[in-house]
């Protein structure tokens, strides 16, 4: 099999999912502001600014941008951590914690249409090669780390 031949498929295949709007739409909850709000809505434990750089490898300035964002919005407000008065805790808001979850179920309502175009078992399936895409790759980023 020839997988070079596959790999641009496949390379090109994404590239035609990255110009479509529908796309660009889930992409958008997954950087940002949108997902700063799923992350506060989706961790039972305290997240400092620094958890929120790493979980999204962006700077913590770039961090610090959104957040005022968010805050001047009403969306999130920073909390001394009474256990170690250095570390900033960022919390949802009531106001906050309505707007992710309609963030949420607008995407979970969006790939739920897209997967029922797929039907059951294609579906099934995306989900299974998603996964084992994932755990690839994360082996690979173990070895690279290493």
């Amino acid at each position: 099999m020839k997988y070079d031949d596959l790999a641009k498929d496949f390379i090109d295949e994404m590239h035609n999912l990255g110009q479509m709007k529908a796309n660009r739409k889930i992409n958008s909850t997954f950087a940002g502001e949108r997902f700063i709000m799923q992350l506060l809505t989706m961790k039972k434990e305290d997240i400092t600014p620094g958890d929120i750089s790493n979980e999204m490898n962006i700077s913590t300035a770039r961090v610090a941008a959104i957040l005022n964002s968010l805050e001047s919005k009403g969306y999130i407000r920073r909390e001394v951590n009474q256990v170690d008065r250095r570390k900033i805790i960022v919390k949802l808001t009531d106001k906050g914690e309505k707007y992710a979850k309609k963030i949420i179920n607008t995407i979970v309502s969006d790939v739920a249409g897209l997967l029922s175009k797929l039907g059951q078992e294609d579906a099934t399936e995306l989900i299974r090669l998603t996964r084992k895409i994932s755990s690839i790759m994360e082996e690979k980023e173990v070895k690279i780390n290493a």
